[in-house]
């Protein structure tokens, strides 16, 4: 049987009689096989998108679940979500009149129009989209929305489970403020909790003050450079907004820079205000943190598995054994892992690097490892790659597999 899939990459078309159900599916076209997807036997609901616009990547995430709800049940729904990049396929975007991003078209089953949608970016209002254009309520005796309901239902159990680790420390992230390129906007309403776990570099500021002023394009590139390091939070609080809360931490001055752990004022910055300076404080202050809460027998869950991305990742996997786990926030099956792979980095602290790399913000890097499925776990020494795991994903196995790399004689679990 002929059908179209792509198994968390760029595939056309293939004949395969079955899939295993541990893929999560990405599909997307080009101009070799658009035409051949939107004449087939399936309806084609697809996003025109750029990598570079701010709208696109805000409704990444609705796309992907729609992706996996829709493209894992493709003949049960005759429906396929797809996307093209638009940089790379620009001949193609052309010819579908695409004028702007993201564009999003239904192609009804053989037909070669699309039907502009322009309604709201979110999952359920995507899906009722398609629900309602193409009649999906009943297919098979069931409706699609009790297919749904019963799916979000698994989901909710599945991440229920967690592995209790009384000596981690957690960062709170209940609720926290939505960054804008790693900067956090905190307020009156939001900063206490928010600052109460975890290391935070804030800065006090009033919008009239000139130094803040020439302060803030560095500011912004500071937070842009820990935007993918979940160790710590760059924060800024306007004190003409809140002076009541900047008194509350001895604001005299603007801007005031201030280093917080868990809650508590630790330093105060003084030094001078470039890019790389505010960088190697911040770095300074992160391996002091470390090594405090290691002499008291903790770690910081944020410690424990380390967030890489394309631009650190060379470097991070260069010396030593690492162990890297390729994964989507959206896809159920990496959601389920991370308690585990959280436990997995405790118990090889110091021994091997545990590390993640979220493939919905670095696709092009998990492409260089042909990453077909998420979660994807590979080995790497001394920059090079070792090997795949393909094994049970429970602690005792993981944790045999790679000690089996390290030169000593392999721990007992």
């Amino acid at each position: 049987m002929t059908i179209m899939t792509a198994i968390c990459a760029r595939f056309v078309l293939v004949s395969i009689a079955l899939l295993p159900a541990v893929y999560c599916w990405k599909l997307s076209l080009t101009e070799d096989n658009f035409k051949d997807t939107i004449d087939g036997k399936h309806h084609v609901f697809v996003k025109f998108y750029a990598p570079w616009c701010l709208h696109c990547q805000q409704m990444e995430p609705a796309w992907f679940k729609l992706m996996e709800h829709f493209n894992t049940n493709k003949e049960r729904f005759a429906t396929l979500i797809a996307r093209v990049n638009c940089v790379e396929q620009g001949t193609l975007c052309r010819s579908e009149n695409v004028q702007g991003y993201p564009t999003i078209k239904l192609y009804r089953k053989g037909e070669s129009t699309g039907i502009d949608y322009d309604g709201p970016r979110d999952f359920e209002s995507l899906k009722e989209f398609l629900v309602k254009q193409l009649n999906l309520e009943e297919k098979k005796g069931e409706s699609v929305k009790r297919f749904f309901d019963d799916e979000d239902e698994d989901n909710d159990e599945e991440e229920s489970e967690t592995v209790v680790v009384d000596d981690i420390l957690r960062a709170w992230d209940e609720e926290a403020p939505d960054p804008v390129n790693g900067l956090y906007e905190l307020n009156d309403e939001n900063y206490e909790r928010f600052l109460s776990k975890g290391r935070h570099f804030i800065k006090f500021y009033a919008p009239w003050c000139g130094h803040c002023q020439r302060l803030a394009p560095i500011w912004d590139l500071l937070a842009n450079s820990f935007q993918h390091d979940k160790s710590v939070f760059i924060s800024k609080f306007d004190c003409d907004a809140y002076p009541a809360i900047c008194q509350k931490y001895e604001v005299k001055g603007y801007p005031t820079l201030l280093w917080i752990v868990d809650g508590k004022v630790k330093e105060k910055y003084s030094g001078a205000r470039t890019h790389e300076d505010l960088k190697k404080f911040v770095d300074t202050k992160k391996k002091e943190d470390i090594s405090e809460t290691r002499k008291e027998g903790k770690v910081r869950s944020e410690d424990v598995v380390a967030y890489v991305t394309d631009s650190n990742f060379k470097a991070y996997i260069k010396s030593g054994l690492s162990f890297v786990q390729f994964f989507t926030p959206w896809c159920v099956r990496s959601r389920k892992l991370a308690p585990i792979w959280e436990e997995l980095g405790k118990k090889l602290l110091g021994k091997v690097r545990v590390a993640k790399v979220d493939c919905s913000q670095f696709d092009n890097l998990c492409n260089r490892f042909d990453v077909e499925a998420y979660p994807t776990l590979i080995a790497f020494k001394d920059g090079q790659k070792l090997s795949e795991y393909e094994d049970e994903r429970d602690l005792k196995s993981m944790f045999n597999f790679i000690s089996g790399y390290l030169p000593s004689k392999k721990d007992e679990l």
